[in-house]
């Protein structure tokens, strides 16, 4: 991934993770919006990483957890928030999501046990 690329990739799960500047999260959060174009972006950016680092793993499951609880709230009765635009097939959604935060996990985690064999070794 070129630099330029890579700081928009990281850029865009920032604001995600900060619910800033009409991202996924963001308008989730605060507008109560499913937007499945501003989704898709999220998703791409996920996986196009092609690096392991803690700091964004911790980002997107921060992501992937608001993201779950915003739609647990719109399914509680006692809870005033309705999400507009839902999918209704939001499941398969939610599992494009949680694969590929899995799948960047499965990275850091390699890159952890190699880090940890290169300090063993050296």
């Amino acid at each position: 991934m070129e630099n330029q690329e890579k700081e928009d990739t990281l850029r865009l799960i920032e604001e995600n993770y900060k619910a800033a500047n009409n991202s996924f999260v963001y308008l989730l959060h605060e507008r109560d919006l499913y937007d499945t174009d501003a989704f898709a972006r999220l998703l791409d950016c996920i996986n196009s990483l092609d690096e392991g680092e803690e700091t964004i793993l911790e980002q997107l499951n921060a992501i992937l957890r608001e993201t779950l609880k915003h739609i647990i709230y719109h399914f509680d009765p006692d809870d005033s928030s309705r999400i507009t635009n839902l999918p209704e097939d939001y499941w398969a959604y939610l599992t494009d999501l949680e694969d590929a935060v899995g799948k960047y996990a499965r990275m850091c985690s390699r890159k952890r046990e190699k880090d940890s064999k290169n300090v063993q070794l050296g």
